[in-house]
């Protein structure tokens, strides 16, 4: 039964501006008579008067300032705002309004203040009304006190109004009065129920139906909760017969979803940058725990996954979110603390446990959510648990690890690929054919990034110009297919579109790129003029545009630079630096060499060209990987390739590749030009040492020598 409820995530609640409290101050104290001052030249529109004594308000401590202000029964604090936006006044009444917050802030959170207040629910109807305004601003951070006082019999006589201010206190309070409910005695879960059902938020719908499923409540507190639950079911998406582990679930899936769009939660704390946590433990009660706000709404769904597995420890779908949650929680703490977690290992290893069923739900979400930081943990949970059967799945369910080498995040992409590489199916299947050109991205993958170029109103020499001074790679045409085919001669992969021309040639350059597999998941920049790119923002959602290239412009490069850079950033994944473009690399090539070696599904034959042009490649393991693989493919352009490389190349580099030439001739015989064998002729009549040798046994095994020719060599003619 899958439950859903409205969306439980909404804004957090402001600090209220309260005003007319008592204070300990009598009016003629200084303070107040400062603040008289200055508010009364702000509103004759004197600011010069005003600004100096408003700088005198700043001095004073976040106490007094707030006495003072509160005495004044005449004014409401915001009444000012309206009239301090000249420049003489504008900076300190900001900081006043800061200071007023922070004031606020240190009240709300006093423990003696919040207990008086608390106390004074008890008094006359102002007082009631003022400790009611001042627990508003208070929220969540009264819920430990309440409750005490609730439970307390020697405040009984307190309770009816305390459960009346709790109530108009509202949502606030909600989540940890519910996470409270369940371990109270009756007496208080029946007056908590009353709240909650006021209250009416669906927070509470999971724990109401844990109490009124509890075979410890007797039947007057079951009817308190089943009426309360219903109270609240009436205006939520919740069906009456949903069990409280599936309103967990539910309402852990709301605060998921709310972690994917970056919402904050009712709980999060602005002024401190935090959310709050509420735990239950019998001997302390209510316990606050704050975490990061970047991994609120994740701890948040952990913690209801968790309810629900303990109310259904086979509940798979609460596995999943637990994983899940985890996984991005992990990801987003960014070397930040976590005090909530308590479980003794990284999310990790829960992941690896979880086996591939859960691997692929949390590898789904990450490609659903657009998660690159999840889905690749995911995938390489599953590199490292699932063999090549249950890492493909059955044709008719749904394939994530296949969908991920379509993934726009390059790092998701190339580990996508090594994975099923690494599985070495015996049968092809869907996406096989995509699994040896994603391979040979990952081994042209550097630092620079390549760009191809779709002109069609002539500026592609420019456009291109402007990108190769930007430290791109970059080709075009004035057509799609033209500058396609350049594109695939010249490197592996394209990191970026770049558009230019009317709106009718823009259609066909995306049509052209949508459907071709590999460039359907490059990002496009349109560099158009005004009336096309508005056209293009209307019917395109993943386009940028901007202003089409001006070669007046010498802040041009800047600009495309950035654009692109934001272009791929936004649909490419973060840049890919040095040290991990080259493990992807050497990983692509040893996978590459056992796929050459070995009957397979796949075929090295489709990186033939990336291989030769990495022969050229300035990092020596990419380049002498590049010739172990070539050496293994019977092709007369991969021979060629590492003859032109060997003779071209110096050092450590030459005898590798050498030696890759020597292999290749062995295994398939002689397919060089002339010409080219003539060139190592020369080389090993020049060379010496270890080169001299390598050259030799290239030579020697390219062709059947005869007598007198190697006689030549050894007279030195």
């Amino acid at each position: 039964m899958v439950v859903s409820l409205r969306s439980l995530a909404g804004p957090t609640v402001a600090l209220s501006l309260i005003v007319g409290s008592p204070s300990a101050y009598a009016q003629d104290d200084p303070n107040y008579k400062l603040w008289d001052a200055f508010a009364h030249f702000v509103l004759v529109a004197q600011p010069g008067q005003a600004a100096p004594l408003g700088e005198e308000l700043l001095a004073l401590s976040n106490e007094d300032f707030l006495a003072a202000v509160e005495m004044d029964v005449n004014r409401e604090f915001g009444d000012l705002a309206r009239w301090t936006r000249n420049d003489q006044l504008r900076a300190v009444w900001e900081q006043l309004e800061d200071k007023y917050e922070a004031a606020l802030t240190e009240r709300s959170r006093d423990e003696a203040q919040i207990r008086a207040d608390i106390q004074q629910l008890g008094g006359t109807t102002r007082e009631y009304r003022n400790a009611v305004e001042r627990l508003r601003v208070t929220g969540q951070y009264a819920a430990p006190m309440m409750l005490e006082y609730l439970q307390a019999d020697q405040h009984k006589r307190l309770h009816p109004r305390l459960v009346t201010a709790m109530t108009e206190i509202g949502v606030e309070l909600v989540y940890p009065l519910a996470i409270a409910l369940p371990h109270l005695d009756a007496a208080t879960q029946v007056k908590l129920a009353d709240v909650l059902g006021n209250i009416g938020y669906p927070e509470a719908l999971p724990y109401l139906r844990q109490v009124v499923e509890s075979d410890r409540a007797d039947n007057n507190l079951k009817a308190a909760c089943a009426s309360a639950f219903q109270q609240i079911a009436v205006n939520a998406d919740a069906p009456a017969n949903a069990t409280a582990a599936q309103l967990h679930l539910a309402l852990g899936e709301a605060k998921y979803a709310a972690g994917t769009r970056n919402e904050d939660l009712v709980g999060t704390d602005l002024s401190s940058n935090q959310g709050i946590v509420w735990r239950y433990n019998a001997d302390a009660g209510l316990v606050m725990i704050p975490v990061s706000r970047a991994v609120y709404a994740d701890v948040l769904a952990m913690q209801n996954a968790r309810a629900a597995l303990t109310l259904d420890p086979e509940y798979t779908q609460a596995v999943t979110l637990h994983l899940a949650a985890n996984i991005r929680r992990e990801n987003r703490l960014d070397g930040e603390t976590d005090i909530s977690y308590k479980l003794p290992n990284p999310a990790s290893f829960y992941l690896l446990l979880a086996g591939p069923d859960q691997q692929k739900a949390v590898l789904s979400r990450g490609l659903d959510n657009t998660d690159a930081a999840q889905a690749l943990d995911a995938i390489e949970a599953m590199a490292q648990t699932v063999g090549n059967n249950v890492l493909l799945g059955q044709a008719e369910a749904r394939q994530p690890v296949l969908e991920a080498l379509y993934y726009a995040d390059r790092r998701v992409r190339y580990t996508a690929a090594i994975t099923l590489a690494q599985a070495a199916p015996e049968e092809t299947y869907p996406g096989a054919y995509s699994v040896v050109p994603i391979l040979g991205q990952a081994l042209r993958q550097s630092e620079t990034l390549n760009a191809m170029v779709v002109a069609t109103d002539g500026s592609t020499d420019s456009l291109v110009a402007v990108l190769e001074d930007a430290d791109f790679n970059a080709v075009g045409s004035d057509t799609f297919d033209k500058a396609n085919e350049t594109a695939s001669r010249a490197f592996p992969g394209v990191d970026v579109l770049v558009y230019s021309g009317d709106l009718l040639g823009f259609r066909a350059f995306y049509e052209g790129a949508k459907a071709d597999g590999m460039l359907s998941i490059a990002p496009i920049l349109a560099m158009v003029n005004d009336d096309v790119a508005t056209a293009i923002r209307l019917e395109y959602q993943d386009v940028i545009t901007t202003a089409k290239l001006s070669a007046d412009s010498a802040d041009e490069t800047d600009r495309v630079e950035r654009l692109a850079n934001e272009a791929v950033l936004a649909y490419g994944g973060d840049p890919i630096g040095a040290e991990e473009s080259l493990h992807y690399a050497e990983t692509a090539l040893g996978l590459l060499e056992t796929i050459a070696a070995n009957e397979s599904v796949y075929s090295a034959d489709d990186a033939l060209s990336v291989l030769v042009g990495a022969l050229d490649d300035d990092r020596p393991t990419v380049a002498t990987g590049a010739g172990r693989v070539l050496a293994l493919l019977d092709d007369a352009a991969a021979q060629q390739g590492l003859a032109s490389a060997a003779l071209a190349r110096r050092g450590d580099v030459q005898i590798a590749l050498l030696g890759s030439l020597a292999e290749s001739a062995k295994d398939f015989t002689n397919m060089l030009e002339r010409d080219a064998v003539d060139a190592l002729k020369q080389l090993v009549a020049s060379a010496n040492g270890e080169t001299a040798l390598a050259a030799a046994r290239a030579l020697g095994a390219l062709t059947e020598r005869p007598t007198g020719d190697t006689s030549g060599f050894i007279l030195g003619n």
